[in-house]
C-alpha cells in the first residue's frame, strides 16, 4: 500500500508537470537543440505512455486486491455457516448468497447428480440468472456440446473447470446469450464430494473475464 502510495504521488507530479508543459504555462521555455525536437516530442510521448500503463497495472492490482479480500470474506461466511447449518438444505442457498454478496461473484450455484447418476439438478441458487439455471437439466453424457459445458466437465473428469471468458470459451457456447444477458464474463465449475465420491458441483460466475488468476483459484478451491 505505502509503495502504491507513493507511485501514485510520483506518477501525479509527474502528469501534472507534463500538462503545464503542454499548457505554455512555464515563462522560460526549455531550451531545445536544433534538430532535436522529434527527440523531446518523442520522450514525452513515451512517458504519457508509461504513465498510461503504470495507471492500468496500478488499477488492475486494486481490482485483483479487492476480489481477493472479497472472496475471504466469502470464506469467512462459509466456515460459519457450516458451523451454523444443520443439514445441506440449510447450507447450500447459504453458501450461495455468501458467494454472492460477500465474495462478490454475479451468480453461484450447486447441481447434484440425480438418483440416475446421469442428470445434475440444481439445488441451490443466488444472484443474476439463477432463476434460469433453476430450470436447467444438466446431462453428463458428451454426446452434444450441451452436455460438455464446465459443469458436465468438472464432475465427468473429477476436477475443476476455469472458464475465463464466457464470450468465448467454447465450452460455454450454448449459454453465450444468457452470460451476457446477466454479465457473466467468468465462470468455475468445482466438483463437489462426499466421501470421495463426486456427488455434484459447485459453479460459480464473475462479472469480469480473466477473474480466476492463481490466487483466487486457490481461495476457491479452499471454499
Amino acid at each position: 500500500a505505502a509503495l502504491h502510495a507513493t507511485l501514485g504521488g510520483s506518477v501525479n507530479e509527474l502528469q501534472k508537470r507534463i500538462a503545464r508543459l503542454g499548457s505554455g504555462e512555464f515563462a522560460t521555455p526549455i531550451p531545445v537543440a536544433p534538430g532535436r525536437e522529434n527527440s523531446v516530442l518523442g520522450w514525452l510521448s513515451a512517458t504519457q505512455s508509461n504513465l498510461a500503463r503504470i495507471d492500468a497495472e496500478r488499477h488492475q492490482a486494486e481490482m485483483r486486491n479487492q476480489r481477493l479480500a472479497r472472496l475471504y470474506g466469502a470464506l469467512s461466511q462459509c466456515n460459519q455457516a457450516i458451523v451454523r447449518c444443520r443439514n445441506e438444505d440449510e447450507l447450500f442457498p447459504q453458501i450461495c448468497r455468501d458467494a454472492v454478496n460477500f465474495g462478490g461473484m454475479k451468480m453461484a450455484c450447486i447441481g447434484l447428480i440425480d438418483t440416475t447418476g446421469n442428470i445434475v439438478l440444481p439445488v441451490a441458487a443466488f444472484g443474476n440468472g439463477s432463476d434460469y439455471l433453476a430450470q436447467l437439466q444438466i446431462k453428463l453424457d458428451s454426446d452434444n456440446a450441451t452436455n460438455c459445458g464446465p459443469t458436465a466437465t468438472a464432475i465427468r473428469e473429477n476436477r475443476p473447470y476455469w472458464c475465463q471468458n464466457f464470450d468465448r470459451d467454447p465450452a460455454t457456447a450454448p449459454w453465450r446469450e444468457q452470460g451476457r444477458i446477466f454479465g457473466w464474463g467468468a465462470s468455475a465449475a468445482l466438483p463437489l464430494h462426499r466421501d470421495g465420491i463426486v456427488i455434484g458441483a459447485f459453479s460459480l460466475f464473475a462479472e469480469e473475464t480473466d477473474a480466476f488468476d492463481e490466487a483466487v483459484v486457490n481461495l476457491l478451491l479452499e471454499m
